[in-house]
């Protein structure tokens, strides 16, 4: 277990998956507040982006009590959708303010690709995720890296 100083003076505790978390798959993290369980390779390189990420799990999950916030994760589509879409735009805007250089386009094409897939429990269309999240990176002004 280790405790990741985040830019924003956030504290995230990051454990490596225990072996009940098999079913997640080998290269999945997960937030259970309070600890972010990751895989082996992120444990080891402390992959910012995915910390940033999961550190608006981790808020959203205190905000709204975890329990609750579970409960509305797995049986309401449009909540995991809303979850997961503020969580992967902050983690693109945690991109463009590093100055990460990425594939923009190629990300949220990634990014959509999962969410409509079994991995997110096809909580949206892959065409939604992209417009969607193609319109906040444009507002944001960070499309074009």
């Amino acid at each position: 277990m280790k405790t990741i100083t985040l830019a924003n003076g956030d504290l995230v505790t990051i454990k490596q998956k225990p072996w009940w978390l098999f079913w997640l798959g080998k290269y999945y993290t997960i937030t259970l507040s309070p600890y972010v369980y990751t895989p082996d390779t992120t444990y080891e390189n402390e992959d910012m982006d995915v910390l940033v990420h999961e550190n608006i799990h981790l808020h959203q999950q205190s905000d709204m009590g975890k329990w609750k916030f579970y409960f509305n994760y797995v049986f309401s589509r449009e909540f995991r959708y809303q979850s997961e879409f503020s969580a992967y735009t902050t983690q693109l805007k945690w991109y463009v303010d590093s100055g990460t250089r990425v594939n923009m386009p190629s990300q949220i094409d990634v990014i959509g690709n999962m969410l409509s897939s079994a991995n997110y429990l096809w909580c949206v269309s892959k065409e939604r995720s992209v417009k969607e999240m193609t319109d906040m990176m444009v507002a944001y002004g960070g499309y074009d890296q």
